[in-house]
């Protein structure tokens, strides 16, 4: 197998697990406001208050929709896994190595690192991405006032 298709399979993987770190920590958020708003609501009935409970609710509601949204992305993520291969145009799953930075265009993540190396996970409806979509290697965009050049991509 080609050692850059291995490369972008590992970081697809990292890409991957850090996703699931991200839903994971939305799941635990939404436990925790749903215990605390229980202890809250057995509280205010012993206290006859009431009111507090629609906030709470509200964000819950909130990083449920968040949650949605990030598992709707690892469904892209898993798409890019079963599609996976060199590309010679910037596109969705791509590696994108400029002077600047080094993308993986795919969902939005901060950063991540694989073997030391940083990438910033973009999401295909980002500016920038609408920006580098379909150039080559050697090619360059612009993105405010910056301009990337893209060294290497796969």
């Amino acid at each position: 197998m080609n050692s850059k298709l291995k490369y972008k399979e590992l970081v697809l993987e990292k890409a991957i697990d850090r996703q699931k770190q991200i839903i994971n920590d939305f799941r635990g958020s939404i436990q925790e406001m749903k215990n605390s708003e229980m202890a809250v609501n057995e509280d205010q009935y012993d206290l006859g208050q009431g009111g507090f409970n629609s906030g709470s609710s509200e964000m819950i509601e909130n990083l449920d929709r968040e949650l949605n949204f990030v598992l709707k992305e690892m469904d892209l993520l898993q798409i890019l896994k079963e599609n996976l291969g060199i590309k010679d145009r910037v596109a969705l799953g791509s590696i994108v190595e400029t002077d600047k930075a080094t993308f993986f265009p795919s969902v939005s993540i901060e950063n991540f690192d694989v073997n030391g190396k940083s990438f910033l996970g973009i999401s295909r409806d980002s500016p920038i991405f609408q920006e580098m979509t379909g150039k080559k290697k050697g090619e360059s965009f612009r993105f405010g006032d910056q301009e990337y050049f893209i060294v290497d991509l796969y």
